[in-house]
């Protein structure tokens, strides 16, 4: 999550075509929407992707449609299911040949126990794109078996549900009142998420404190990253809290785990310290911890960034 910026990156919202066209031609995946966080996607894309979808240009209406897409991929990544699908019919609405957002739709509407609305989209997507596989195996999966209502992930009156998808409309207040009163690890995620697409930076601090201690495990998903002001990513405060959280945590692979550390052998537990580590000298500014993370790993070219960086702001040699 939030990476150096990119210069080709609007940092506000695109106030004409060309400028949305020239964002938009940077994001082809989620991942490059993703990565930049909430606020940049509510702020800077959505808008511009709106302004983009009103040229008339057939090239300006095609990049739209891919825009949706992805805006529809991260509704999933953010399990709100309704909200993708309403971003994957409006990338289909500006390029109906658009398979794999049929697919996607697809796929969704499986999981909520729409199970013949799913099917009909699927035989739409291996239509618009017989080469795609994962279209065709979600479609021969109903074929296979058929589709067991109780085997929906998404169930009406599933509070954390609807709290994602009144999150995924901006209506936060009611997110919040959908969880406030929840118990446990799980609900204490819901309301840091919550409180991040607030930018409550005390109120996320808080809650991911309240999990330090439980006996419960957990895995850190991509909307608990996601939704993360960069003043808690940012804030030392943050990583200790995260340090306290190593032996409650089950899966730390939602995090950016520098590549250099695989590419050394380090795995496991050592991996994790490290990381969190770095982190912590990072966000401290401590160019004295930084140096020793380079001693630990010398090929750690995260680590090596960092302590130039540091040095720098320093002004040390």
């Amino acid at each position: 999550m939030f990476p150096e910026v990119d210069a080709r990156l609007l940092q506000c919202a695109a106030t004409s075509v060309r400028e949305a066209r020239s964002l938009m031609e940077t994001i082809k995946v989620v991942s490059d929407a993703y990565q930049h966080g909430d606020q940049w996607v509510k702020r800077v894309y959505v808008p511009s992707l709106n302004v983009l979808a009103k040229s008339r240009r057939r090239y300006d209406q095609r990049l739209a449609s891919i825009g949706y897409y992805v805006l529809g991929d991260v509704h999933d990544f953010n399990d709100a299911p309704k909200a993708a699908i309403r971003a994957y019919r409006r990338s289909i609405s500006l390029c109906e040949e658009h398979g794999a957002a049929w697919r996607e739709m697809g796929i969704l509407l499986d999981g909520m126990g729409h199970h013949r609305r799913a099917r009909n989209a699927l035989q739409k997507a291996v239509a618009l794109a017989p080469d795609d596989d994962l279209a065709k195996s979600e479609l021969d999966g109903f074929s296979a078996q058929p589709p067991d209502d109780d085997s929906a992930l998404y169930k009406s009156g599933d509070p954390y549900w609807e709290s994602s998808e009144l999150m995924a409309r901006g209506w936060l207040t009611q997110a919040l009142a959908r969880v406030v009163r929840r118990q446990g690890t799980k609900a204490c995620r819901w309301r840091a998420r919550i409180y991040g697409a607030m930018e409550e930076r005390e109120r996320v601090l808080r809650e991911w404190k309240r999990m330090v201690g439980r006996s419960e495990t957990f895995e850190v998903r991509y909307p608990d990253l996601f939704f993360l002001p960069k003043s808690v990513w940012d804030s030392p405060d943050f990583w200790c809290i995260l340090w306290k959280l190593r032996p409650q945590i089950a899966n730390w692979m939602t995090f950016d785990f520098h590549d250099s550390l695989f590419d050394a052998g380090v795995t496991g537990r050592k991996h994790v310290d490290l990381y969190l580590q770095y982190h912590l000298a990072r966000t401290r500014r401590d160019l004295a911890a930084a140096r020793k993370l380079t001693k630990a790993c010398p090929t750690w070219q995260e680590a090596r960034v960092l302590v130039r960086r540091l040095r720098c702001e320093h002004g040390s040699s």
